[in-house]
Protein backbone atom coordinates (compact mmCIF):
# COMPACT_ATOMS: atom_id res chain seq x y z
CA UNK A 1 0.00 0.00 0.00
CA UNK A 2 0.84 3.09 -0.86
CA UNK A 3 1.89 6.26 1.49
CA UNK A 4 -1.62 8.04 -0.59
CA UNK A 5 -3.68 4.95 -0.11
CA UNK A 6 -2.90 4.37 3.55
CA UNK A 7 -3.61 8.14 4.12
CA UNK A 8 -6.94 7.97 2.09
CA UNK A 9 -7.86 4.89 4.32
CA UNK A 10 -7.12 5.58 7.38
CA UNK A 11 -9.52 9.81 6.78
CA UNK A 12 -11.99 7.07 4.89
CA UNK A 13 -11.95 5.65 9.06
CA UNK A 14 -12.29 6.50 12.78
CA UNK A 15 -8.59 4.43 13.06
CA UNK A 16 -8.95 3.84 16.47
CA UNK A 17 -11.49 6.96 17.63
CA UNK A 18 -14.59 4.56 17.97
CA UNK A 19 -12.65 2.16 19.78
CA UNK A 20 -11.69 5.54 21.91
CA UNK A 21 -15.11 6.16 22.79
CA UNK A 22 -16.31 2.44 23.39
CA UNK A 23 -17.35 3.43 26.78
CA UNK A 24 -19.38 6.02 26.12
CA UNK A 25 -23.07 4.80 26.61
CA UNK A 26 -25.67 3.84 23.80
CA UNK A 27 -23.83 3.17 20.82
CA UNK A 28 -26.13 2.64 17.51
CA UNK A 29 -25.06 2.38 14.21
CA UNK A 30 -27.69 4.00 11.70
CA UNK A 31 -27.89 4.78 7.82
CA UNK A 32 -28.40 8.68 8.32
CA UNK A 33 -28.98 11.58 5.61
CA UNK A 34 -26.09 13.89 5.12
CA UNK A 35 -28.64 16.94 5.65
CA UNK A 36 -29.57 15.75 8.60
CA UNK A 37 -26.11 16.13 10.11
CA UNK A 38 -24.36 19.38 11.23
CA UNK A 39 -20.82 20.34 12.35
CA UNK A 40 -19.79 20.80 15.55
CA UNK A 41 -19.44 24.21 16.88
CA UNK A 42 -16.80 22.71 19.30
CA UNK A 43 -15.03 21.14 17.06
CA UNK A 44 -10.94 22.82 17.29
CA UNK A 45 -10.40 21.62 13.63
CA UNK A 46 -11.17 24.44 11.18
CA UNK A 47 -9.03 23.79 8.41
CA UNK A 48 -9.57 21.51 5.33
CA UNK A 49 -7.48 20.71 2.35
CA UNK A 50 -9.08 20.97 -0.82
CA UNK A 51 -6.92 18.51 -2.65
CA UNK A 52 -6.72 16.05 -0.19
CA UNK A 53 -10.79 16.49 0.51
CA UNK A 54 -11.71 15.89 -3.75
CA UNK A 55 -8.88 12.69 -3.50
CA UNK A 56 -10.88 11.31 -0.56
CA UNK A 57 -13.97 11.83 -2.44
CA UNK A 58 -12.90 9.86 -5.03
CA UNK A 59 -12.23 7.10 -3.11
CA UNK A 60 -15.73 7.21 -1.51
CA UNK A 61 -17.26 7.44 -5.03
CA UNK A 62 -15.28 4.00 -5.89
CA UNK A 63 -15.30 2.03 -2.20
CA UNK A 64 -17.93 3.82 0.13
CA UNK A 65 -17.58 4.99 3.45
CA UNK A 66 -15.40 2.21 5.17
CA UNK A 67 -16.06 3.71 8.71
CA UNK A 68 -19.13 4.92 9.73
CA UNK A 69 -18.57 8.94 11.62
CA UNK A 70 -19.72 9.49 15.12
CA UNK A 71 -23.15 11.54 15.63
CA UNK A 72 -24.87 12.86 18.51
CA UNK A 73 -28.50 13.61 18.38
CA UNK A 74 -29.11 17.69 18.88
CA UNK A 75 -30.32 18.54 22.39
CA UNK A 76 -33.83 20.15 23.06
CA UNK A 77 -33.76 23.68 21.47
CA UNK A 78 -31.10 22.65 19.16
CA UNK A 79 -30.87 23.57 15.50
CA UNK A 80 -33.65 21.75 14.02
CA UNK A 81 -35.34 18.40 15.77
CA UNK A 82 -34.25 15.46 14.76
CA UNK A 83 -30.54 16.34 13.33
CA UNK A 84 -27.36 15.14 14.67
CA UNK A 85 -24.20 17.24 15.46
CA UNK A 86 -20.81 15.61 13.86
CA UNK A 87 -18.44 14.89 16.59
CA UNK A 88 -16.10 12.86 14.69
CA UNK A 89 -15.14 12.52 10.85
CA UNK A 90 -16.11 15.38 8.97
CA UNK A 91 -13.47 15.27 6.14
CA UNK A 92 -15.63 12.04 5.49
CA UNK A 93 -18.61 13.69 5.55
CA UNK A 94 -17.19 16.70 3.64
CA UNK A 95 -16.02 14.04 0.84
CA UNK A 96 -19.21 12.13 1.08
CA UNK A 97 -21.17 14.98 -0.17
CA UNK A 98 -18.12 16.00 -2.49
CA UNK A 99 -18.86 12.23 -4.10
CA UNK A 100 -22.97 13.09 -4.61
CA UNK A 101 -24.21 10.48 -1.77
CA UNK A 102 -27.43 11.25 -0.10
CA UNK A 103 -26.47 8.97 3.40
CA UNK A 104 -23.55 8.11 5.29
CA UNK A 105 -23.17 5.11 7.94
CA UNK A 106 -22.87 7.02 11.58
CA UNK A 107 -22.44 5.69 14.99
CA UNK A 108 -25.18 7.69 16.94
CA UNK A 109 -24.13 8.06 21.02
CA UNK A 110 -25.62 10.14 23.98
CA UNK A 111 -22.92 12.46 24.65
CA UNK A 112 -22.06 15.07 27.15
CA UNK A 113 -20.01 18.15 25.68
CA UNK A 114 -17.02 17.21 27.40
CA UNK A 115 -16.72 13.88 25.37
CA UNK A 116 -17.89 15.22 22.24
CA UNK A 117 -14.17 17.69 22.45
CA UNK A 118 -12.61 14.37 24.09
CA UNK A 119 -13.54 12.32 21.14
CA UNK A 120 -12.55 14.86 18.29
CA UNK A 121 -9.22 16.11 20.54
CA UNK A 122 -8.17 12.01 20.40
CA UNK A 123 -9.77 12.24 16.66
CA UNK A 124 -7.16 15.02 15.01
CA UNK A 125 -4.53 13.06 17.42
CA UNK A 126 -3.93 10.52 15.05
CA UNK A 127 -4.07 12.98 12.09
CA UNK A 128 -1.34 14.45 10.40
CA UNK A 129 -2.63 17.10 8.69
CA UNK A 130 -4.64 18.83 11.65
CA UNK A 131 -2.56 22.14 11.35
CA UNK A 132 -0.84 22.52 15.47
CA UNK A 133 -2.64 25.25 16.31
CA UNK A 134 -6.19 23.38 15.84
CA UNK A 135 -4.91 20.82 18.36
CA UNK A 136 -4.00 23.01 20.73
CA UNK A 137 -7.25 24.84 20.95
CA UNK A 138 -8.83 20.90 21.46
CA UNK A 139 -6.15 20.68 24.57
CA UNK A 140 -7.46 24.54 25.84
CA UNK A 141 -11.18 23.82 25.69
CA UNK A 142 -10.51 20.77 27.55
CA UNK A 143 -8.29 22.31 30.54
CA UNK A 144 -9.91 25.58 30.18
CA UNK A 145 -13.44 24.81 29.83
CA UNK A 146 -14.12 21.39 31.53
CA UNK A 147 -11.40 21.62 33.98
CA UNK A 148 -9.00 18.54 32.71
CA UNK A 149 -5.84 18.53 34.42
CA UNK A 150 -2.49 18.18 32.41
CA UNK A 151 -2.32 15.22 33.67
CA UNK A 152 -5.52 13.87 32.85
CA UNK A 153 -5.47 15.95 29.29
CA UNK A 154 -1.82 14.20 28.67
CA UNK A 155 -2.98 10.47 29.22
CA UNK A 156 -6.22 11.50 27.10
CA UNK A 157 -3.57 11.99 24.07
CA UNK A 158 -0.84 9.70 24.81
CA UNK A 159 1.27 11.95 25.95
CA UNK A 160 3.81 13.29 28.34
CA UNK A 161 2.89 16.10 30.59
CA UNK A 162 6.24 18.26 29.54
CA UNK A 163 4.98 17.52 25.98
CA UNK A 164 1.73 19.22 26.96
CA UNK A 165 2.25 22.33 28.65
CA UNK A 166 4.65 24.01 26.15
CA UNK A 167 1.86 23.49 23.16
CA UNK A 168 -0.96 24.86 25.34
CA UNK A 169 1.18 27.98 25.39
CA UNK A 170 1.39 28.86 22.19
CA UNK A 171 -1.90 30.69 22.67
CA UNK A 172 0.42 33.14 24.07
CA UNK A 173 2.19 34.05 20.84
CA UNK A 174 2.30 37.32 19.52
CA UNK A 175 -0.15 37.54 16.50
CA UNK A 176 2.05 38.04 13.74
CA UNK A 177 3.87 34.86 15.22
CA UNK A 178 0.90 32.71 15.25
CA UNK A 179 0.44 33.40 11.30
CA UNK A 180 4.33 32.99 11.10
CA UNK A 181 3.15 29.43 12.68
CA UNK A 182 0.08 28.58 10.54
CA UNK A 183 2.18 29.30 7.60
CA UNK A 184 5.07 27.15 8.29
CA UNK A 185 7.63 29.98 8.34
CA UNK A 186 8.37 29.03 11.62
CA UNK A 187 8.48 25.45 13.44
CA UNK A 188 6.84 24.76 16.25
CA UNK A 189 9.51 24.02 18.15
CA UNK A 190 10.62 27.65 17.86
CA UNK A 191 7.67 29.26 18.83
CA UNK A 192 7.78 27.02 22.17
CA UNK A 193 10.77 28.82 23.23
CA UNK A 194 9.58 32.44 21.72
CA UNK A 195 6.79 31.30 24.61
CA UNK A 196 8.84 30.81 27.16
CA UNK A 197 10.12 34.14 27.28
CA UNK A 198 7.88 35.50 30.57
CA UNK A 199 6.14 39.80 29.45
CA UNK A 200 4.25 40.30 26.07
CA UNK A 201 6.46 42.94 25.31
CA UNK A 202 9.83 40.88 25.47
CA UNK A 203 7.71 38.51 23.62
CA UNK A 204 6.66 40.89 20.94
CA UNK A 205 9.97 42.11 20.66
CA UNK A 206 11.40 38.40 20.49
CA UNK A 207 8.67 37.24 17.53
CA UNK A 208 9.77 40.16 15.52
CA UNK A 209 13.29 39.60 15.56
CA UNK A 210 12.53 36.04 14.51
CA UNK A 211 10.40 36.48 11.66
CA UNK A 212 12.79 39.91 10.55
CA UNK A 213 15.59 37.28 10.85
CA UNK A 214 17.61 39.90 12.42
CA UNK A 215 20.18 37.51 14.15
CA UNK A 216 22.79 40.36 15.98
CA UNK A 217 20.75 42.68 17.40
CA UNK A 218 19.97 43.05 21.31
CA UNK A 219 16.58 43.30 21.88
CA UNK A 220 16.78 47.03 21.34
CA UNK A 221 13.18 49.22 21.40
CA UNK A 222 14.93 51.69 18.98
CA UNK A 223 15.07 48.65 16.65
CA UNK A 224 11.34 47.25 17.12
CA UNK A 225 8.88 49.35 14.57
CA UNK A 226 11.91 48.53 11.60
CA UNK A 227 11.52 45.10 12.86
CA UNK A 228 7.85 45.05 12.90
CA UNK A 229 7.68 46.34 9.22
CA UNK A 230 10.37 43.85 8.47
CA UNK A 231 8.47 40.71 9.92
CA UNK A 232 5.21 41.48 8.00
CA UNK A 233 6.89 41.76 4.82
CA UNK A 234 8.70 38.40 5.71
CA UNK A 235 4.93 36.37 6.67
CA UNK A 236 3.52 38.12 3.47
CA UNK A 237 6.07 37.15 0.88
CA UNK A 238 5.90 33.34 3.05
CA UNK A 239 10.37 33.90 4.20
CA UNK A 240 11.01 31.55 6.68
CA UNK A 241 12.23 33.17 10.14
CA UNK A 242 15.46 32.38 11.89
CA UNK A 243 16.08 28.82 12.90
CA UNK A 244 15.88 27.24 16.11
CA UNK A 245 19.22 27.41 17.16
CA UNK A 246 19.53 30.73 16.34
CA UNK A 247 16.31 31.91 18.47
CA UNK A 248 17.78 29.70 21.25
CA UNK A 249 20.94 31.69 21.03
CA UNK A 250 18.86 35.38 21.02
CA UNK A 251 17.20 33.97 24.11
CA UNK A 252 19.98 33.00 25.62
CA UNK A 253 21.96 36.28 25.12
CA UNK A 254 19.75 39.03 25.34
CA UNK A 255 16.17 36.79 27.20
CA UNK A 256 18.06 35.91 30.27
CA UNK A 257 20.47 37.04 32.69
CA UNK A 258 23.42 35.82 34.76
CA UNK A 259 22.21 36.21 38.00
CA UNK A 260 26.13 36.34 39.59
CA UNK A 261 26.25 39.21 37.75
CA UNK A 262 23.76 40.54 39.71
CA UNK A 263 24.73 44.37 41.34
CA UNK A 264 22.25 43.72 44.16
CA UNK A 265 21.53 41.07 46.49
CA UNK A 266 19.49 38.13 45.28
CA UNK A 267 18.40 36.89 48.73
CA UNK A 268 16.62 40.52 49.18
CA UNK A 269 13.01 40.15 49.68
CA UNK A 270 11.76 44.03 50.03
CA UNK A 271 13.81 45.47 47.16
CA UNK A 272 10.83 45.65 44.81
CA UNK A 273 7.49 45.27 46.73
CA UNK A 274 5.57 42.07 45.86
CA UNK A 275 8.73 40.54 44.48
CA UNK A 276 10.65 38.02 46.33
CA UNK A 277 14.19 36.49 46.47
CA UNK A 278 16.17 35.62 42.84
CA UNK A 279 17.32 32.17 44.56
CA UNK A 280 13.61 31.07 45.45
CA UNK A 281 12.34 32.48 42.30
CA UNK A 282 10.06 30.27 39.47
CA UNK A 283 11.89 32.65 36.91
CA UNK A 284 15.39 31.38 37.73
CA UNK A 285 15.87 28.72 35.42
CA UNK A 286 17.26 26.19 37.67
CA UNK A 287 14.04 26.25 40.04
CA UNK A 288 12.15 25.17 36.86
CA UNK A 289 14.10 22.65 34.56
CA UNK A 290 10.97 21.59 33.00
CA UNK A 291 9.95 24.99 31.71
CA UNK A 292 13.46 25.70 30.76
CA UNK A 293 15.21 22.90 29.84
CA UNK A 294 19.24 22.42 28.90
CA UNK A 295 19.73 26.16 29.77
CA UNK A 296 22.14 27.00 32.64
CA UNK A 297 20.43 27.25 36.29
CA UNK A 298 21.70 30.52 37.56
CA UNK A 299 20.31 33.14 35.17
CA UNK A 300 17.12 34.71 35.38
CA UNK A 301 14.74 34.39 32.63
CA UNK A 302 12.50 37.18 33.37
CA UNK A 303 15.07 40.33 32.28
CA UNK A 304 12.21 43.13 32.51
CA UNK A 305 12.18 42.05 36.55
CA UNK A 306 15.74 41.91 36.73
CA UNK A 307 16.17 45.69 35.67
CA UNK A 308 13.56 46.64 37.77
CA UNK A 309 15.41 45.57 40.77
CA UNK A 310 18.21 46.78 39.54
CA UNK A 311 17.37 50.47 39.15
CA UNK A 312 15.56 49.81 42.62
CA UNK A 313 19.02 49.10 44.24
CA UNK A 314 20.77 51.84 41.88
CA UNK A 315 17.97 54.04 43.93
CA UNK A 316 18.99 52.97 46.67
CA UNK A 317 22.92 53.68 46.05
CA UNK A 318 22.35 57.18 45.08
CA UNK A 319 20.41 58.34 47.90
CA UNK A 320 22.79 56.95 50.42
CA UNK A 321 25.65 58.46 48.29
CA UNK A 322 23.96 61.90 48.23
CA UNK A 323 22.99 61.78 52.05
CA UNK A 324 26.74 61.01 52.50
CA UNK A 325 28.14 64.36 50.71
CA UNK A 326 29.12 62.38 47.38
CA UNK A 327 28.62 63.56 43.88
CA UNK A 328 26.08 61.01 41.73
CA UNK A 329 26.38 62.18 37.92
CA UNK A 330 23.12 60.65 35.76
CA UNK A 331 21.60 61.56 32.08
CA UNK A 332 23.40 63.07 29.46
CA UNK A 333 26.22 64.61 32.13
CA UNK A 334 27.10 60.90 32.98
CA UNK A 335 27.12 60.14 28.99
CA UNK A 336 29.81 62.90 28.44
CA UNK A 337 31.89 60.67 31.41
CA UNK A 338 31.55 57.35 30.51
CA UNK A 339 32.17 55.51 26.87
CA UNK A 340 29.47 52.68 26.16
CA UNK A 341 31.77 50.06 28.36
CA UNK A 342 31.45 52.16 31.58
CA UNK A 343 34.64 53.64 31.39
CA UNK A 344 36.02 57.34 31.66
CA UNK A 345 36.23 58.93 28.41
CA UNK A 346 38.87 60.95 29.62
CA UNK A 347 41.63 60.66 32.03
CA UNK A 348 42.10 63.96 33.14
CA UNK A 349 38.73 64.37 34.62
CA UNK A 350 38.17 60.80 36.16
CA UNK A 351 39.54 57.29 36.90
CA UNK A 352 38.37 53.44 36.75
CA UNK A 353 39.10 52.73 40.39
CA UNK A 354 39.55 48.88 38.79
CA UNK A 355 41.84 49.39 36.16
CA UNK A 356 45.72 48.55 36.38
CA UNK A 357 47.84 51.75 36.84
CA UNK A 358 50.72 51.60 34.58
CA UNK A 359 52.89 53.36 36.65
CA UNK A 360 52.60 51.08 39.25
CA UNK A 361 55.93 48.54 38.78
CA UNK A 362 53.31 45.74 40.57
CA UNK A 363 51.10 46.88 37.89
CA UNK A 364 48.58 47.29 41.20
CA UNK A 365 44.58 48.74 40.49
CA UNK A 366 43.89 52.12 41.91
CA UNK A 367 41.47 50.51 43.75
CA UNK A 368 44.70 48.53 45.56
CA UNK A 369 46.98 51.44 45.70
CA UNK A 370 44.84 54.39 46.40
CA UNK A 371 41.08 53.03 47.75
CA UNK A 372 41.50 53.81 51.02
CA UNK A 373 42.80 57.18 50.70
CA UNK A 374 39.83 58.04 47.93
CA UNK A 375 37.26 58.91 50.63
CA UNK A 376 34.29 60.36 48.72
CA UNK A 377 34.32 58.37 45.55
CA UNK A 378 31.86 59.69 42.72
CA UNK A 379 29.54 57.30 41.20
CA UNK A 380 28.70 57.71 37.67
CA UNK A 381 25.37 56.47 35.64
CA UNK A 382 26.64 54.07 32.89
CA UNK A 383 24.81 53.39 29.60
CA UNK A 384 23.40 49.90 31.03
CA UNK A 385 21.75 51.67 33.65
CA UNK A 386 24.10 51.55 36.73
CA UNK A 387 26.10 53.03 39.28
CA UNK A 388 30.11 53.03 38.85
CA UNK A 389 32.20 54.11 41.40
CA UNK A 390 34.95 56.36 39.60
CA UNK A 391 37.84 58.48 41.25
CA UNK A 392 38.21 62.02 40.50
CA UNK A 393 41.64 62.67 38.76
CA UNK A 394 42.69 65.48 40.84
CA UNK A 395 42.75 63.58 44.17
CA UNK A 396 43.87 60.46 42.72
CA UNK A 397 46.60 61.88 41.53
CA UNK A 398 47.14 64.03 44.82
CA UNK A 399 46.94 59.96 46.83
CA UNK A 400 49.35 58.90 44.23
CA UNK A 401 51.33 61.40 44.84
CA UNK A 402 51.03 60.66 48.72
CA UNK A 403 51.67 56.81 48.12
CA UNK A 404 54.83 57.95 46.19
CA UNK A 405 53.56 56.21 42.65
CA UNK A 406 54.99 58.99 39.55
CA UNK A 407 52.29 60.12 37.53
CA UNK A 408 51.98 59.56 33.86
CA UNK A 409 48.82 59.66 31.59
CA UNK A 410 46.82 58.13 33.82
CA UNK A 411 46.73 60.39 36.64
CA UNK A 412 45.64 63.69 35.27
CA UNK A 413 48.42 64.00 32.34
CA UNK A 414 48.30 63.95 28.89
CA UNK A 415 50.54 61.48 27.09
CA UNK A 416 51.51 62.53 23.39
CA UNK A 417 53.23 59.39 22.32
CA UNK A 418 49.91 57.33 23.55
CA UNK A 419 48.10 59.48 21.19
CA UNK A 420 50.21 59.57 18.29
CA UNK A 421 50.37 55.33 18.81
CA UNK A 422 46.07 55.12 18.57
CA UNK A 423 46.70 57.88 15.27
CA UNK A 424 48.59 55.05 13.95
CA UNK A 425 46.64 52.17 15.19
CA UNK A 426 43.65 53.85 13.28
CA UNK A 427 45.34 54.87 10.21
CA UNK A 428 46.52 51.68 10.11
CA UNK A 429 42.47 50.00 9.80
CA UNK A 430 41.65 52.34 7.16
CA UNK A 431 44.76 51.48 5.11
CA UNK A 432 43.76 47.88 5.75
CA UNK A 433 40.40 48.30 4.52
CA UNK A 434 40.52 49.47 1.55
CA UNK A 435 43.38 46.84 0.75
CA UNK A 436 40.81 44.50 1.80
CA UNK A 437 37.85 45.58 -0.11
CA UNK A 438 40.19 45.32 -3.46
CA UNK A 439 41.28 42.12 -2.29
CA UNK A 440 37.83 40.57 -2.08
CA UNK A 441 37.15 42.09 -5.71
CA UNK A 442 40.21 39.94 -7.14
CA UNK A 443 38.80 36.77 -5.19
CA UNK A 444 35.20 37.21 -7.16
CA UNK A 445 37.06 37.81 -10.53
CA UNK A 446 39.38 34.91 -10.64
CA UNK A 447 36.92 32.58 -9.00
CA UNK A 448 34.29 33.67 -11.60
CA UNK A 449 36.49 33.51 -14.56
CA UNK A 450 37.69 30.17 -13.69
CA UNK A 451 34.20 28.42 -12.96
CA UNK A 452 32.17 30.50 -15.79
CA UNK A 453 34.20 28.41 -18.53
CA UNK A 454 33.13 25.16 -17.06
CA UNK A 455 29.47 23.78 -18.32
CA UNK A 456 26.91 21.52 -18.05
CA UNK A 457 26.30 21.10 -14.46
CA UNK A 458 25.26 24.71 -13.46
CA UNK A 459 21.57 23.92 -13.55
CA UNK A 460 21.67 20.84 -11.44
CA UNK A 461 24.09 22.88 -8.85
CA UNK A 462 21.96 26.25 -9.16
CA UNK A 463 19.81 25.63 -5.98
CA UNK A 464 21.99 23.93 -3.49
CA UNK A 465 24.41 26.09 -4.18
CA UNK A 466 21.95 29.05 -3.27
CA UNK A 467 21.48 27.35 -0.32
CA UNK A 468 24.89 26.48 0.45
CA UNK A 469 25.47 30.35 -0.13
CA UNK A 470 23.07 31.79 2.30
CA UNK A 471 23.80 29.29 5.25
CA UNK A 472 27.79 30.51 4.74
CA UNK A 473 26.66 33.60 5.01
CA UNK A 474 24.72 33.22 8.41
CA UNK A 475 27.79 31.62 9.50
CA UNK A 476 31.00 34.12 8.48
CA UNK A 477 30.98 36.81 11.34
CA UNK A 478 29.31 40.38 11.27
CA UNK A 479 32.68 42.37 10.43
CA UNK A 480 32.72 40.02 7.38
CA UNK A 481 29.64 40.24 6.19
CA UNK A 482 29.59 44.40 6.00
CA UNK A 483 32.83 44.25 4.20
CA UNK A 484 31.51 42.00 1.57
CA UNK A 485 27.99 44.21 1.68
CA UNK A 486 30.30 47.68 1.53
CA UNK A 487 32.13 45.75 -1.63
CA UNK A 488 29.26 45.42 -3.02
CA UNK A 489 27.59 48.58 -2.85
CA UNK A 490 25.48 47.99 0.09
CA UNK A 491 26.09 50.72 2.24
CA UNK A 492 22.73 52.16 2.95
CA UNK A 493 21.90 50.68 6.43
CA UNK A 494 25.00 50.24 8.64
CA UNK A 495 22.92 48.97 11.76
CA UNK A 496 24.24 45.92 13.30
CA UNK A 497 23.15 42.95 11.61
CA UNK A 498 21.43 44.02 8.55
CA UNK A 499 24.31 43.02 6.31
CA UNK A 500 22.81 39.72 6.91
CA UNK A 501 19.41 40.30 5.01
CA UNK A 502 21.94 42.79 2.08
CA UNK A 503 24.27 39.50 1.57
CA UNK A 504 21.19 37.70 1.06
CA UNK A 505 19.88 39.70 -1.54
CA UNK A 506 22.81 39.29 -3.29
CA UNK A 507 22.52 35.89 -3.74
CA UNK A 508 18.49 35.72 -4.70
CA UNK A 509 20.14 38.11 -7.06
CA UNK A 510 22.86 35.88 -8.36
CA UNK A 511 22.42 35.09 -11.76
CA UNK A 512 24.91 32.04 -12.17
CA UNK A 513 26.69 29.38 -10.30
CA UNK A 514 30.03 31.40 -11.46
CA UNK A 515 28.60 34.49 -9.46
CA UNK A 516 27.43 32.23 -7.23
CA UNK A 517 30.66 30.46 -6.19
CA UNK A 518 32.51 33.53 -6.58
CA UNK A 519 30.40 35.32 -3.65
CA UNK A 520 30.98 32.60 -1.49
CA UNK A 521 35.01 32.62 -2.07
CA UNK A 522 34.69 36.43 -1.26
CA UNK A 523 32.33 35.72 2.22
CA UNK A 524 34.93 32.42 3.21
CA UNK A 525 38.00 35.22 2.20
CA UNK A 526 36.54 38.21 4.01
CA UNK A 527 37.33 37.21 7.55
CA UNK A 528 41.16 37.09 7.08
CA UNK A 529 40.67 40.35 5.53
CA UNK A 530 39.04 41.64 8.54
CA UNK A 531 42.50 40.81 10.50
CA UNK A 532 44.54 43.09 7.82
CA UNK A 533 43.79 46.09 10.22
CA UNK A 534 43.72 44.39 13.54
CA UNK A 535 44.99 47.61 15.72
CA UNK A 536 45.53 44.93 18.71
CA UNK A 537 48.45 42.33 17.43
CA UNK A 538 50.17 41.04 14.61
CA UNK A 539 48.38 40.27 11.54
CA UNK A 540 50.01 36.55 10.66
CA UNK A 541 51.52 35.87 7.25
CA UNK A 542 48.64 34.72 5.60
CA UNK A 543 50.00 35.98 1.96
CA UNK A 544 49.92 32.26 0.81
CA UNK A 545 46.64 31.88 1.21
CA UNK A 546 45.57 34.24 -0.75
CA UNK A 547 48.10 34.12 -3.70
CA UNK A 548 45.60 30.80 -5.80
CA UNK A 549 43.41 34.36 -6.15
CA UNK A 550 46.06 36.59 -7.61
CA UNK A 551 45.80 38.27 -4.57
CA UNK A 552 49.44 40.37 -3.78
CA UNK A 553 48.55 40.93 0.14
CA UNK A 554 51.67 43.59 0.16
CA UNK A 555 51.11 45.08 -2.50
CA UNK A 556 47.38 46.18 -1.98
CA UNK A 557 48.16 47.10 1.06
CA UNK A 558 51.07 49.46 0.00
CA UNK A 559 48.39 51.05 -2.89
CA UNK A 560 45.71 51.57 -0.07
CA UNK A 561 48.34 53.19 1.36
CA UNK A 562 48.84 55.87 -1.09
CA UNK A 563 45.35 56.52 -1.02
CA UNK A 564 43.96 59.21 0.29
CA UNK A 565 41.25 59.33 3.39
CA UNK A 566 38.00 59.91 2.11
Amino acid sequence: MTTRQRKLTEANGTNGTAAQADHLAGPELRQIALAEIRPSPLNPRKTFDEVELSELAASIAEKGVLEPILVRPYLAGALRKGGYELVCGERRWHASKLAGLSTVPALVRQLTDQQVVECQVIENEQRADVPILEKVAGYEKLVKDFGLSLEDLAARVGKSVSTIRPLLRLSSLPKIALEALEQGLIATSTAQLICRVPGERSRNALAVHVLARDHYEGLDPADFEDNCEEAKRAVKQGRDGLSYRSVKRLIQDHCMVELKKAPFSRKALDLVPGVGSCDDCPKRAGNNPEEFPNSRADVCTDPDCYHTKRQAHNQLLAEKARSEGRTVITGAAAEKIVNPYGRPMNHREYLDPDTICYDDDRSRTYRDLIGKKMRAPALVETRGGDLKELYPAAAAAAALDEAGISRGRDAGRSNDGYAKEMAKRRQKAKVAKRAALAALGQVHSAVYRSVSSAAGWEERAFPALKAAAKALADTVWEDARRLVATRHGLTGDARMGNSTRLIEGVINEAPSVADLLALMSELAMARKACAWGNTYGADGDDAALWRPFGVNKAALLKQAAAEPDI
